[in-house]
């Protein structure tokens, strides 16, 4: 008899740990084992007397929450249709930059460059995305000066939520509006099928 072992948490870790890679050859940047090792030391005493087995354990844990952050930050790349809740106002400064992010939404493109400033940081926590599941997207033609790899940034930004296939957008707005209960009462109000996940 054939005796085959199979260990799907290892797979799963091996898998998640060559996207990573694959994800730092993009620019994205995780935790180093270093700095988690220095951070998670000062914060829990007793870390310090965990054998390096253990901490290197604790540590792909942790590297593999923060792949789940960022997976759940990006956009995955699929045509959508666009629905603009009624009081949508376009701001001629923004036109031109709205035309091609509709674009790109309609195609399928990869909105990534046109996401948050921290996006390329996979330990960061995107508030208003995790909280109501709203993304803000940047409405910049150009690369940004600061962010290369993103679109110019401007004071206002498009509120949108997105599902498999299809993008809400809310309103353009203050991009500082993250606490705004307004945008949630908008998508309560206009797309409610939206917040039953």
């Amino acid at each position: 008899m054939l005796n085959v072992q199979i260990d799907t948490v290892r797979d799963f870790e091996k898998f998640v740990l060559r996207d990573i890679n694959e994800f730092k050859k993009l620019g994205f940047v995780f935790t180093s084992y270093k700095q988690w090792e220095t951070k998670y030391s000062q914060q829990n005493k007793e870390l310090l007397e965990k054998s390096k087995q253990e901490k290197e354990e604790l540590y792909r844990q942790h590297i593999i929450y923060e792949y789940s952050n960022l997976r759940e930050r990006l956009i995955p790349t699929r045509p959508r249709e666009i629905i603009y809740s009624k009081n949508f106002i376009i701001n001629p400064k923004y036109k031109e930059g709205l035309k091609n992010l509709e674009t790109k939404i309609q195609n399928g493109e990869d909105l990534t460059t046109h996401l948050s400033r921290r996006i390329f940081q996979a330990d960061f926590s995107d508030g208003l995305l995790f909280d109501f599941g709203i993304y803000h997207l940047h409405l910049g033609i150009l690369p940004d000066k600061n962010h290369p790899k993103l679109v110019q940034g401007y004071k206002d930004v498009l509120f949108a939520v997105f599902t498999d296939d299809k993008a809400f957008f809310i309103r353009i707005d203050d991009h500082r509006n993250w606490t705004n209960l307004d945008l949630l009462k908008t998508v309560q109000e206009e797309f409610p099928q939206i917040l039953e996940k």
